[in-house]
C-alpha cells in the first residue's frame, strides 16, 4: 500500500492527472486496506481473547479516530487537486510500516504466551 500511495503522489505531481495512471494506482492502494484491515483486527484480537469487546472496541475508536484527525487536514489541501489525499495515503502507510517494524523489532524479545486450551 505504501508503494501503490508514493507511486500516486509521484503520478500526480510529475504526470498529472491522468486516469489511466491514476486510477489503477488508486485501486491498489484501496484494495489494499480490505487485505490488511482484517488481517490486522484478527491478529490484535488474538492478543487479548479474554477482552475481546474491550479489543474490538479499541480498535474501532483508534480508526475512527485516526480518520477523524486525517479527514480535515485532507481538505484542507484543497477541492481541485487529489495530491492531499496521495500525500496523507503515503504518510498513514510510513507511520504503520514504521510502528509495524518497531513493534516486531520489541515483540521478538519477549517470549511468545502459551495459550491455555
Amino acid at each position: 500500500m505504501f508503494t501503490a500511495g508514493a507511486l500516486l503522489l509521484l503520478t500526480m505531481v510529475v504526470v498529472g492527472y491522468v486516469a489511466a495512471l491514476i486510477l489503477p494506482l488508486l485501486f491498489v492502494a484501496i484494495s489494499m486496506m480490505g487485505l490488511t484491515l482484517g488481517n490486522a483486527t484478527a491478529l490484535a484480537q488474538s492478543q487479548v481473547p479474554k477482552a475481546a469487546g474491550t479489543g474490538s472496541a479499541v480498535i474501532g475508536a483508534s480508526q475512527f479516530g485516526l480518520a477523524a484527525v486525517v479527514s480535515p487536514l485532507v481538505g484542507l489541501g484543497g477541492e481541485g487537486t487529489g495530491i492531499p489525499m496521495a500525500v496523507a495515503i503515503v504518510v498513514c502507510s510510513g507511520l504503520a510500516l514504521t510502528s509495524a517494524a518497531v513493534l516486531a523489532r520489541d515483540s521478538a524479545a519477549v517470549p511468545a504466551r502459551e495459550s491455555s486450551s
